[in-house]
């Protein structure tokens, strides 16, 4: 993995542990993903990565099992609210995919890409409710033999009275650090998964 990946930033991650908060990491369809989320538990530390269900469940099992190296984990996002409040109790990593495609039932409305949308709220909630670190990463390469792996800077999560408000604020702070790496290199998104389907259906007529 050392030639094949490098880390930026580790010392945000360094800093958190030595706070004894436990990490939320956030991410998105960008470029490798898979593979930054494999070295994430090779070069930093282990993470539960929450999942969808798959249609096709031998395609399935294989990506989860592809997916469980060097410790990591896999949570099927349905009632996945209590197993990651464990871990966080815990001080234990846990990952989440915010650019996926939701049920209008589900989150809170943000803007993405000069667009509204919902977005999981889940992130917020749990780091606010737990004191837990929101942690951006992504994954790039300039000639796909070598990849570096990004830490990006903690996303602040207000803690007010409006407990609302603080996780509208977090969740859109989230939306806002993945416009900006998209917009910087707009070649390395998933533009094929339909990120806006059920709140502007009209892109895709």
């Amino acid at each position: 993995m050392e030639k094949k990946v490098t880390v930026k930033n580790r010392e945000i991650v360094e800093k958190i542990h030595k706070q004894e908060r436990a990490i939320i990491y956030v991410a998105s369809h960008y470029c490798s993903w898979e593979l930054g989320a494999v070295s994430l538990g090779y070069f930093l530390e282990p993470i539960a990565g929450v999942y969808k269900k798959m249609k096709n469940r031998e395609y399935e099992e294989w990506l989860l099992d592809a997916r469980a190296h060097f410790g990591n984990s896999n949570l099927e996002k349905t009632n996945v609210l209590k197993p990651l409040i464990k871990l966080i109790k815990q001080k234990k990593a846990s990952g989440i995919l915010i650019d996926t495609n939701i049920n209008p039932r589900e989150g809170v409305m943000i803007e993405f890409l000069g667009k509204p949308l919902r977005q999981t709220a889940t992130p917020a909630y749990l780091a606010r409710k737990f004191d837990a670190a929101l942690v951006p990463v992504s994954i790039r390469t300039d000639d796909e033999e070598h990849y570096e792996l990004i830490v990006h800077e903690e996303i602040p999560v207000q803690k007010t009275e409006d407990e609302t408000a603080d996780i509208l604020h977090a969740t859109q702070l989230q939306a806002d650090w993945l416009s900006e790496l998209i917009r910087k290199e707009p070649k390395f998104w998933f533009w094929l998964h339909k990120r806006w389907k059920s709140d502007n259906p009209e892109i895709y007529k």
